[in-house]
Order: C-alpha cells, then structure tokens, then sequence
C-alpha cells in the first residue's frame, strides 16, 4: 500500500478518535451541569401528580434483531421513579429539548414472579451499572433496561447528559434486594422464564434460517418455519418480541410454501 494512503488513513482514524474523545468530554461537562437530570425530573412530575418521596433514574435498553446478516436496533428509553418499594416505569420520547413521558406502570413487589439484576461496581465497590430485568408471577416481561452512571449523547439515538451516581446506586440496591426476596426458593418460575427466553431466540433465529433456505431449499425452510412456530408456542415472552419472531417464522412458513410449488409444478411441467 502506498506511504501517502497509509497516513492519510492515520490521520483519518487519529482525527475521529480526537472528535470522539472531545464530544463525550463535552457532554460528561453537560451533565455535570444537570440540565437534562433536571428535564427529566420535570417529566417525571407531571406523569405522575401527587406522588411524592421518590427518586428518579434513567434507564436505556437496546433492543437488536436480525434479519439474515442485517441487525435492527430499536432504543427504548425510561424514567425509573423509585420509592422504598416501588418502581414506576416511563416511557420517554423526545422531541429536541422536550423530554415527553409516557403512560407510567408501576410496579410493585407483589406482582413480580422473577427478577434477574446483574450489578456492575467499580474497585471501590460502588455500583457503576445495573442491568434488571422483571417477570411477572406468569412469566411475562414487565421491564427491560439498564441503568447505568454516565449517559451521554454519543448518537442521535441516545438523548440525554446524565450523570446518576446516587441514583443508579439506589436502584441496584432496591431491585437487588427485590431479586433476593422474590427469587428465594423460586428457581421452578426462574427455569420457566429462561426456557421461554431460549424459546423465543431459538424461534427467532429458525425463522431467519427458514427464510433464507426457503428459496435456496423449500422443504429445509419448511422444517425450520414449522419448529420456530413450535418454540413460539412456548413463549410467553413479551409482545414485542413474540411479534417479530412470529412474523420471522409465519413468511418463512409462506415463502417455503410458494417455493415448494412453484418447484413442483416446474418439474411437473418438464416432464
């Protein structure tokens, strides 16, 4: 490779990492300030009036989903409003500057089946990123997310300049504590919404596989539709992700179908 390419790359990637590193040193100074904290707690207030006594999070989930050797990414967004023994979760969007909330659910000990938390600390011991996800007493998902001490805005699907170390160490704690009292003796539930989980990956991925070998080779893609919409059935996994994989399975199913015919009738006619 010429000499002249190779720097011109250099500088390239150098001048990127600067601009990188420079942005996210910027925004860590914006949330330093407080300003989107602030907007967030205003939100929060007006989606839930008369409520007093709790402390407010930022939470994020990402969301991926594969489609052949494309990945979809969906970004989902939430004010975690917490009490001594509540959760309410709301759902944000954003339109620039305003940070709009959404209908709040809440969420309490007593309706939980399952929570698997995963707690993230720093040398020091303190909790740096949390990663919580909550079921139902019939397994259905009630929340996503992960919670984490310095959000930024690295992209435009990332929308806030957020610093939560108070915050994000008090919601470890709390659904830390949930998962320790709901999960005590629960491990039958716990196989189940796993199972389910692996059921609907499984059903994604068969899905996938069957749309692709559905015009490579109908019958194979036939199979494959035919075991995801099984492993569907044994799901009970949020809407969403049910959606898509149902969706993923049911054109596999059609697309080997038409395939498998118009093969048939191909050699019907050559005959």
């Amino acid at each position: 490779m010429d000499s002249k390419l190779i720097w011109i790359i250099v500088v390239i990637a150098a001048a990127a990492a600067v601009y990188v590193f420079m942005r996210e040193k910027i925004n860590l100074r914006k949330a330093a300030g407080g300003e989107d904290k602030e907007r967030l707690r205003k939100a929060v207030a007006r989606a839930l009036p008369g409520e007093s006594g709790y402390q407010v999070a930022y939470g994020h989930f990402e969301k991926e989903v594969h489609y052949g050797r494309r990945t979809y990414v969906t970004y989902y967004s939430y004010a975690l409003a917490c009490d001594a023994g509540r959760i309410w979760v709301i759902p944000l969007s954003f339109d620039k500057e305003l940070i709009l909330p959404g209908e709040p659910i809440l969420i309490t000990e007593d309706i939980l089946g399952v929570a698997d938390v995963s707690i993230k600390k720093d040398r020091e011991g303190r909790i740096r990123r949390v990663v919580c996800a909550l079921y139902d007493k019939s397994g259905a998902s009630l929340l996503d997310c992960v919670v984490e001490v310095n959000n930024t805005r690295k992209d435009s699907y990332h929308h806030v300049n957020i610093i939560q170390e108070e915050e994000c160490a008090r919601f470890g704690r709390l659904t830390g504590e949930i998962a320790a009292r709901i999960n005590r003796g629960n491990e039958e539930l716990q196989a189940q919404v796993h199972a389910r989980e692996n059921s609907v990956r499984k059903a994604s991925v068969l899905g996938t596989f069957g749309i692709v070998f559905s015009i490579i080779f109908p019958p194979v893609g036939l199979v494959l539709s035919i075991m995801g919409l099984r492993h569907i059935q044994k799901s009970s996994r949020g809407k969403n992700a049910l959606k898509t994989s149902l969706i993923l399975c049911r054109a596999a199913l059609v697309l080997s179908i038409i395939f498998t015919f118009a093969e048939a009738a191909f050699l019907f006619m050559s005959s």
